[in-house]
């Protein structure tokens, strides 16, 4: 018999693969939504040919479900409640991120934001940065904050589960 000279290595790679897949997805929506997708419908307002904003916004949109289905899958496949709470923290964040920066990190009225100058202004420029017809920063925060509860929840549930004495479902053993 084999031991693993890294205990529990698999399940660090795992998170990191989880946490690292999300950065990722992010980013690419981002970059896709803020960058790309805006160029292309200045350029097809320029030009009055908008069929290749129309055709990339709907290539976005699958690409977005892609990367929302991907943060999941790699969230639930971990089982981890530390990817399942920082998929729920930033997953909030990125959600909420213009309600965040309209109501905490902007000036209204002469008032100033409640948030401090320099963090106000990161909050702005980040919600500046994935603006996008697709709002695909948000979307994929709401998929990433979704999945964190579920795996969440459901470690909850297997700790419950094995204090109370069940296996199965209904009571049953299980395998």
């Amino acid at each position: 018999m084999t031991s693993d000279p890294f205990p529990g290595s698999a399940g660090r790679a795992c998170e990191a693969g989880a946490l690292g897949a999300a950065a990722a997805a992010l980013v690419v929506g981002g970059w896709l939504d803020g960058t790309v997708i805006v160029g292309l419908e200045r350029d097809g307002a320029a030009t009055y040919a908008p069929t290749g904003a129309a055709f990339a916004v709907g290539l976005g949109a699958a690409v977005v479900a892609g990367c929302v289905l991907a943060v999941g899958v790699l969230a639930w496949r971990s089982r981890s409640v530390l990817v399942g709470i920082v998929y729920l923290a930033v997953g909030l964040w990125f959600a909420f991120l213009p309600y965040i920066a309209w109501q905490f990190a902007t000036q209204i009225n002469g008032a100033p934001p409640l948030l401090p100058g320099p963090v106000a202004d990161a909050v702005n420029r980040l919600e500046a940065l994935s603006a996008g017809p697709l709002d695909a920063v948000e979307t994929i925060g709401a998929g990433m904050a979704l999945a964190g509860a579920l795996v969440v929840g459901a470690a909850i549930r297997r700790r419950a589960t094995r204090a109370s004495g069940r296996h199965g479902p209904r009571g049953s053993p299980g395998p």
